[in-house]
């Protein structure tokens, strides 16, 4: 085993301790210390990105609405003018698609300005049969779920203001809906 080993000459050997304690001495008061000017930008760096995280933390904030802002202006009643009409209950059979007659029941109402109301009124009778006849061309299927509630409004709205023109509603609300 001895034989593996080779000697290895004096100034190829690791430096000794008396070495290392000199570099390290050398070190300190060397050009390895960081000046001053090099501290100065960490502590801009540091600052700037402190800065930065803490805009975009507060626009996050505000952009989800947790400084209650949005809040406020959101639950506003509508403007006094406006005013609610509701139409007598509606009973009708939908159009068969099969051996069952199915039905429907609902009371629909208007959202409208206080001046329209008499428009309304008069054309009630007008109204309530256009609604009648609109909803026996439909099936069941078409009038059940988000669709077809969506497709009812739509389609009464425009019923309403065909027949109260030059007036005009803001909205149909449903109160009630059923089918059975």
């Amino acid at each position: 085993m001895s034989e593996d080993l080779e000697e290895v000459p004096e100034d190829e050997k690791a430096p000794s301790a008396e070495a290392a304690d000199d570099a390290l001495e050398e070190g300190e008061d060397g050009e390895d210390e960081p000046s001053g000017l090099d501290k100065k930008k960490k502590i801009i760096i540091a600052a700037a990105a402190v800065l930065v995280l803490l805009a975009g933390a507060g626009a996050g904030a505000y952009f989800l609405g947790f400084f209650g802002g949005d809040a406020a202006e959101a639950e506003k009643p509508p403007p006094p003018d406006i005013t609610y009409y509701e139409f007598p209950p509606i009973m009708v059979d939908l159009k068969p698609t099969g051996r069952r007659t199915r039905y429907i029941k609902l009371t629909v109402v208007a959202e409208l300005r206080e001046e329209d109301v008499a428009v309304v009124r008069e054309t009630e009778v007008k109204v309530t049969d256009a609604f009648q006849s609109w909803l026996r061309a439909r099936t069941r299927k078409e009038l059940t779920g988000r669709k077809g509630t969506v497709l009812m409004r739509g389609d009464f709205e425009d019923i309403v203001n065909r027949l109260i023109q030059p007036a005009r509603i803001d909205g149909i609300l449903f109160k009630q809906v059923l089918i059975q």
